[in-house]
């Protein structure tokens, strides 16, 4: 599966997935993870712009899944789509993997995702990512 949610760079339209959320250029390299465990499930999607909970020493993450979910207080947004297909529960080996963004001065365009009624809260928790409000320009 290609993702670019990027704008400028082509993508490939999976489930509703590939919605260019970020502004720039993003360097997410500087973390990086393993989905936490509890968070793969059968068929999940996880879009790009989610804020997530990283944890450094032991590199996994744990998305926000939805606006109003108060179990993690995130420190990041995932770089890209993540979708995970079938999952065999016997399977112990299950795993998914992401690139996060603590730091962008660019942007992140928070109306397109699905946590733009908690803008302001995330401007507080990750303070290094920028967030822009989708501009209407009347014709």
């Amino acid at each position: 599966m290609k993702s670019f949610n990027a704008y400028g760079q082509s993508s490939e339209k999976l489930f509703g997935a590939n919605v260019p959320v970020w502004c720039g250029v993003v360097r997410p390299i500087q973390f990086g993870g393993t989905l936490d465990a509890a968070y793969i499930k059968d068929r999940a999607i996880y879009r790009a712009g989610t804020p997530v909970l990283y944890d450094e020493m032991t590199r996994t993450f744990k998305p926000m899944e939805n606006a109003e979910d108060a179990t993690i207080t995130p420190n990041g947004y995932l770089y890209n789509d993540i979708y995970i297909d079938a999952v065999a529960e016997t399977d112990v080996n299950n795993a998914a993997t992401g690139a996060i963004v603590m730091n962008h001065p660019d942007g992140l365009m928070i109306d397109r995702t699905e946590f733009a009624s908690i803008a302001d809260t995330l401007k507080t928790q990750i303070p290094g990512v920028r967030l822009i409000r989708d501009i209407v320009i009347a014709e």
